[in-house]
């Protein structure tokens, strides 16, 4: 893989970050953490990195807001209560 892709790396990296950015629960960093705990990510630390934060961002975000959000939707019209 890495002598056919290294060149690419920073292609791959991107899509380690464009394919979690929406993801946001703990078992999402779990499943990303052992699906690369036996892989060399050494050339993509740092996107694998700002994936799990964003992860972690996304989560304590809809820890925090989804409920207020689902009420100004439903109060709006955008949503059925």
């Amino acid at each position: 893989f890495y002598a056919r892709y290294s060149k690419s790396m920073t292609l791959f990296g991107n899509i380690v970050r464009f394919g979690t950015q929406h993801f946001a629960s703990e078992a999402d960093i779990a499943d990303i953490e052992n699906f690369f705990k036996d892989k060399d990510t050494k050339d993509i630390t740092r996107p694998l990195q700002q994936s799990i934060e964003k992860i972690r961002s996304n989560a304590a975000w809809l820890g925090r807001d989804a409920k207020d959000v689902k009420d100004w939707l439903g109060s709006n019209g955008y949503l059925v209560v």
